[in-house]
């Protein structure tokens, strides 16, 4: 299947999901701004390559899953961030057993080897992995 596909549908939906992360407690004046933003995109302003259609194929989960794996590890600016505070929060876990589930590419099995007894993870489209600390 083909799907169509423009960038000013996403901006769209990032700025309301910073809407509903601060609300209702976020500054109304930066709420306003984000509102304001999300207006000149329904009126067409910015970058003409926002609003250009795009088709692109949809791909089977598993082989979308499979194609993406091969960069997400990739250095990302959100993934750096996440593991910091992942990290921080493993340390303070005592030692044990843990079920990581939708594991993605497996990337955490690591900070869960140093902290954890035994860990298993896994998605529904691909094989579980599991490693157990020797006694």
């Amino acid at each position: 299947m083909t799907l169509s596909v423009r960038l000013q549908r996403w901006y769209l939906g990032l700025h309301g999901l910073g809407l509903l992360r601060e609300w209702p407690f976020g500054d109304p004046a930066e709420a306003a701004e984000r509102m304001q933003a999300m207006r000149r995109l329904l009126d067409g302003e910015g970058d003409p390559e926002g609003f250009n259609e795009r088709l692109i194929d949809d791909l089977d989960t598993a082989d979308a899953y499979r194609d993406w794996s091969e960069t997400y590890d990739e250095p990302n600016p959100l993934i750096v961030a996440e593991e910091r505070a992942l990290r921080t929060l493993l340390v303070e876990v005592p030692a044990g057993r843990a079920i990581d589930v939708a594991s993605g590419t497996g990337r955490i099995a690591d900070d869960l080897y140093l902290n954890l007894e035994a860990a298993i993870g896994g998605l529904p489209f691909a094989l579980l992995w599991s490693f157990e600390r020797p006694a």
